[in-house]
């Protein structure tokens, strides 16, 4: 089984963000994650409230052992794929503080319509989530445009990506139109978030 120092694009990744002198950086989500990953998810920070409002697959309320399978699922991953999709947001101090990652869209991805085709069946989309006490910085646009660009585009030879955001989560569309993503169509009733059909904004960022 492969080690971590093995894998594809696990980092460290500087990001630049020419307003704010501390070192942010991507790199591979570690073990020692889990505790960090749930003081930020966990029913006792009220201000990750929305992050669980616009995430589609989140459990709510976010427990110690939910973030202890994702690291596990994480660490699983790039040991069986050799490829590290899924990264930690970190700060300085070697702290997650957020995550960003690809995934393979499929048709049971979302309920969309006959009316709707991906580019091609080799589509991904792009997910993220950062603390609350780090917005505003640039960060979040800033891991983006490096995943897209310097990952997806040149590291993995994708053509697209997606961007999938509830409908009405401004913050989010604000960062994928930030990062060069253009609106593509509202995916009516494309999945069902807390027993409710909720509608999908959908953007594509195309390789230049």
């Amino acid at each position: 089984m492969a080690t971590l120092s093995l894998i594809k694009f696990d980092g460290p990744f500087n990001l630049s963000i020419p307003s704010n002198e501390n070192r942010f950086y991507l790199s591979a989500i570690q073990k020692y994650d889990a505790p960090k990953i749930y003081s930020i998810l966990g029913p006792t920070n009220i201000l990750s409230m929305d992050i669980h409002k616009w995430t589609r697959a989140l459990p709510n309320p976010y427990t110690l052992s939910d973030a202890e399978f994702f690291v596990s699922k994480c660490l699983s991953s790039y040991s069986e794929t050799l490829t590290c999709t899924t990264w930690a947001i970190r700060n300085d101090q070697n702290e997650f503080i957020g995550c960003i990652g690809l995934l393979l869209l499929d048709e049971s991805s979302y309920n969309i319509s006959s009316d709707f085709n991906y580019l091609s069946k080799n589509s991904y989309e792009v997910g993220y989530f950062i603390s609350p006490h780090y917005r505003n910085l640039g960060i979040t646009s800033s891991a983006l445009n490096f995943v897209c660009d310097e990952i997806a585009f040149n590291g993995l030879g994708l053509d697209h990506l997606y961007g999938m955001t509830f409908t009405g989560n401004v913050k989010s569309e604000r960062v994928l139109k930030k990062s060069g993503f253009k609106f593509e169509k509202i995916l009516n009733d494309a999945l069902v978030k807390d027993d409710k059909k909720v509608d999908i904004s959908c953007y594509i960022k195309r390789k230049d």
